[in-house]
């Protein structure tokens, strides 16, 4: 299967399903989206749920801030208090991802916004995530570039000394097109 999905946007790619309506292709396209919460550094790729997550934000910010003010209560006491907010934020979004029947993929924390040198997600905090088993996936490849993609295997093949078992995905991440 295959999801093309946006940030905080739930539907992109149904033009594909028209295109190719009664075309054999082998694959199916399941609906999903990137859900960049409010608060949070982590992309989490949401995939194959009945319903859009970042719509429960985008068009209830209160609500959402009022929800993770109740997350920050059950925030283990091992987090660190520099994650404790973020840590919450992916812990609301992976339960409304469950909730809604969908996978929640911990996506490409070694991404270089901007053409920067700093990563969106620290080695530390990423770590955590992983550990923390709210997630159904590791995106391993893709959207970060050969150095954050060999950071990325570094960091899964280092967990799985450790005895951390999670699946893994890769991805083509489009950030702009140009014509040619």
């Amino acid at each position: 299967f295959f999801a093309l999905t946006d940030h905080n946007r739930y539907f992109p790619g149904g033009e594909i399903d028209e295109t190719y309506a009664g075309v054999k292709m082998g694959l199916s396209r399941v609906y999903g989206e990137e859900v960049h919460a409010p608060g949070s550094v982590v992309h989490i790729v949401h995939v194959g749920g009945k319903s859009s997550v970042a719509d429960l934000y985008v068009h209830d910010r209160e609500g959402y801030e009022a929800a993770i003010a109740e997350y920050m209560t059950r925030v283990p006491a091992h987090v660190p208090e520099a994650f404790r907010l973020r840590y919450a934020c992916c812990m609301w979004v992976t339960d409304r991802i469950h909730e809604a029947g969908g996978l929640a993929i911990f996506a490409h924390p070694y991404w270089m916004p901007g053409g920067s040198r700093m990563v969106n997600v620290t080695t530390d905090y990423a770590k955590l995530l992983l550990q923390s088993g709210m997630f159904d996936a590791y995106e391993l490849v893709g959207g970060m570039g050969q150095e954050g993609i060999n950071r990325s295997i570094a960091l899964w093949a280092d967990l799985r000394v450790e005895g951390l078992r999670i699946s893994v995905v890769g991805s083509s991440d489009v950030h702009g097109l140009e014509k040619a």
